[in-house]
């Protein structure tokens, strides 16, 4: 199930996809770069993604719209891929900030739970570890927030101005910022607590990799290996 982005009924499509044949087609919604997701909402499950102006539900069977949200931009563009935390579904953007919706009833419909329009995220998807997120938001804002009422646990700067991503094991944070450095931080929603940091690339805009105890770095000119100690 692809979102490809058509004003004539192709906004999502679903594929069999030993032959390419269209199973059915969804919606009018243009695509955007935000990644999508399959979920459990409401006890149904779904596919879930966000457009370039607006969050969807979308029964996967066959592509009945179940659910939407608004999520207008200023440039026809969203790139945060939703998170699911329990029977909800979190999204962000650069625009409209972020905004939780949980599952109600039993027929796979979705409504808003809280939104906040100073939670402003552009690239970076959260991460979710005990009920928090943690990510990076605009104006050199490390943040954790409480992903059930969306209150801002905390904020830090230091990280580069457009751009960090998150990596987690459930217990500890690593943050690549824009500008090459990665950072080491403890999951601790009551206050910021960072652990270390090293300049491992130049600057970079592209998600690292992790296997094996390895990460994977890459930056505008080198791609690199860093060996993590536990």
């Amino acid at each position: 199930i692809c979102q490809v982005g058509s004003a004539f009924g192709a906004g999502v499509v679903c594929f069999e996809k030993r032959t390419g044949k269209v199973l059915w087609k969804s919606q009018n919604d243009l695509a955007s770069y935000a990644s999508p997701i399959l979920t459990q909402l409401a006890g149904k499950k779904q596919f879930v993604t966000l457009a370039t102006e607006r969050l969807l539900g979308i029964d996967p069977t066959n592509g009945k719209l179940l659910w939407s949200e608004p999520v207008p931009t200023r440039a026809f563009r969203n790139v945060v891929t939703p998170v699911a935390v329990g029977n909800s579904v979190i999204a962000a953007s650069h625009s409209e900030g972020m905004l939780a919706m949980v599952g109600d009833g039993s027929s796979g419909k979705a409504v808003r739970k809280w939104k906040d329009g100073k939670l402003k995220i552009n690239l970076a998807t959260p991460v979710v570890v005990d009920g928090n997120l943690y990510s990076f938001a605009e104006k050199d804002r490390y943040i954790c927030v409480d992903a059930a009422t969306g209150k801002l646990n905390w904020e830090e700067h230091g990280f580069g101005s457009f751009y960090a991503s998150t990596l987690t094991d459930g217990k500890r944070l690593l943050v690549l910022g824009q500008l090459g450095e990665l950072v080491l931080l403890n999951q601790n929603p009551n206050k910021y607590e960072e652990l270390g940091r090293m300049q491992v690339c130049g600057k970079s805009w592209s998600f690292p990799a992790y296997s094996d105890g390895q990460l994977f770095v890459r930056d505008q000119k080198n791609l690199q290996a860093i060996q993590l100690v536990k």
